[in-house]
């Protein structure tokens, strides 16, 4: 299989190849995706100044 590039599959690695509208919505409590890597996606959108919206939901979670 070959060794696979992990940062260049990266949400942030292609944030300059989004295209249209673009909400991003997190709940802080998510473990999966913590608050660390949302941010490092919207300094990705802002660099290649893309316009987005952004939802931080406090204490949502998409766990039961």
């Amino acid at each position: 299989m070959g060794e696979f590039d992990f940062a260049g599959h990266a949400n942030a690695a292609l944030a300059g190849h989004l295209e249209g509208k673009l909400l991003l919505a997190h709940g802080d409590v998510d473990d999966n995706v913590t608050p660390h890597l949302m941010m490092r996606l919207v300094d990705a959108l802002i660099t290649v100044d893309k316009d987005f919206d952004l939802l931080i939901y406090p204490a949502w979670t998409t766990c039961c």
